[in-house]
């Protein structure tokens, strides 16, 4: 759904277009921007896609609003536009027309990047939890004590273990040189919703205490509820496995 073009001109480019939902737009010196250089090959999904880096200060780009999420004030996401901006040989990056390749790159990385900090944030907040549990004293006992608490936290790391693993052995396979399609997608569907879970339970086993700004489980919350959609939601990467196994990727 490319819209973005980039029409040859006679010391390189000019780029036009629109994009919404660009993280760190609001304050970032540099950009990589794809965008349409054959229409034709770009129709046929056979390339045709660019990719160019470019200053943020450049003349014809601009930040035209950033996105607020969760009510706060401010945000790291704005929506771009580009117009007629200049663009010079030097930053095409990687081959005229396969632009493309690059951004599923990025995916890739952004999946298993993904992953892996969704198992840390959730190890980290389930240590807090436990640790908090043995200290935190109800009804003449310390609520570690209490099934309601310390089954939760149990069923917690064991999805961290388990997407620990997961993310580790798509590691692997990208290091071997496989694109790993299916595993890379599981990994980051299930780690992701692993870590949102691990907080949510961090943040019920601190009762009110949970939901401060103290103590920072809110914002690794909220900054889980996000990759739960970012670098493809969670429904997509389903899809996405679905589609290796009709195809007899069955390889687990």
């Amino acid at each position: 759904m490319i819209k973005t073009r980039a029409v040859k001109s006679s010391t390189g480019w000019k780029l036009s277009g629109r994009k919404l939902w660009t993280t760190n737009a609001p304050t970032a010196e540099w950009c990589i921007v794809f965008a349409i250089t054959d229409a034709e090959k770009a129709a046929r999904k056979a390339g045709g896609i660019s990719a160019f880096l470019v200053p943020t200060d450049a003349p014809g780009f601009c930040v035209d609003s950033v996105v607020r999420l969760f009510g706060h004030a401010g945000g790291h996401e704005g929506a771009l536009v580009l117009e007629d901006v200049d663009v010079q040989p030097w930053q095409l990056v990687g081959e005229l027309d396969q632009g493309f390749k690059i951004a599923l790159y990025g995916v890739s990385l952004g999946r298993i990047y993904n992953a892996a900090r969704a198992v840390g944030q959730g190890r980290w907040a389930l240590e807090m939890a436990v640790n908090y549990s043995k200290q935190r004293e109800a009804f003449g006992a310390k609520i570690a004590e209490y099934q309601g608490v310390s089954f939760p936290l149990a069923e917690a790391a064991t999805e961290l273990h388990a997407a620990h693993l997961m993310g580790l052995n798509a590691a692997m396979l990208l290091d071997r040189g496989d694109k790993a399609l299916k595993e890379l997608s599981m990994a980051k569907a299930y780690s992701v919703q692993a870590g949102f879970r691990a907080v949510d339970r961090a943040i019920q086993t601190h009762g009110g205490m949970g939901l401060t700004n103290e103590l920072g489980l809110v914002h690794a919350w909220q900054d889980l509820r996000i990759v739960n959609i970012a670098d493809g939601t969670n429904e997509i990467l389903t899809r996405m496995i679905t589609q290796r196994l009709l195809a007899g990727d069955l390889d687990l």
